[in-house]
C-alpha cells in the first residue's frame, strides 16, 4: 500500500511531502519522493471530512484523472484510491492524506474510510499543535 502526505505549515507554498510505501511489491518504488503536482485526482478540492473512495475502474472513469506526465513511467502504480484533505481548526487546508492500491487487490471499504476521516482529523489537529508550538518558540 502506498501513502503520500503533504503538508504545509507555514501556509507559503513550501510543503514537505512524506510518501511511506510498505509492500515489497513496491520495492522498486521507495526512494520515490516526486511531489504531487495539484492536478489529477491530488488537485481534488475536498471539503473537510469528506473522503474520496474509488475503485480502480472509478479512477480511471474519474473526469479528474490523467496520466502524470513526464513522470508517467516513474510514477509507482496506482490501483484504486481513498482520499481526504487534512485540515486545521481554523480551516486551514493542510493536504492531502491519500491511500492507493490496497493489500491484496480489494477495494477499499467504508470503515477505512472512517478511519481514514480519523485519521486525517487527528493529523490536523496535530499540525495546529505544531504551529502554535513553533509561533510560541
Amino acid at each position: 500500500m502506498a501513502h503520500a502526505f503533504k503538508v504545509d505549515l507555514d501556509g507559503d507554498g513550501h510543503a514537505a511531502r512524506k510518501f511511506f510505501n510498505l509492500s515489497e511489491r513496491y520495492e522498486r518504488w521507495r526512494a520515490y519522493r516526486v511531489d504531487p503536482q495539484g492536478f489529477g485526482l491530488h488537485g481534488l478540492d475536498l471539503a473537510p471530512g469528506e473522503v474520496v473512495r474509488l475503485t480502480q475502474a472509478e479512477v480511471e472513469a474519474h473526469p479528474a484523472w490523467h496520466g502524470f506526465g513526464a513522470q508517467a513511467a516513474a510514477h509507482p502504480p496506482m490501483r484504486g484510491w481513498l482520499a481526504t484533505a487534512v485540515f486545521g481548526e481554523d480551516g486551514r487546508r493542510y493536504g492531502l492524506l491519500q491511500l492507493s492500491d490496497k493489500a491484496g487487490g480489494a477495494d477499499f471499504t467504508a470503515e477505512h474510510a472512517e478511519r481514514l476521516r480519523e485519521l486525517a482529523a487527528f493529523a490536523g489537529a496535530t499540525l495546529d499543535a505544531f504551529r502554535a508550538a513553533k509561533r510560541g518558540a
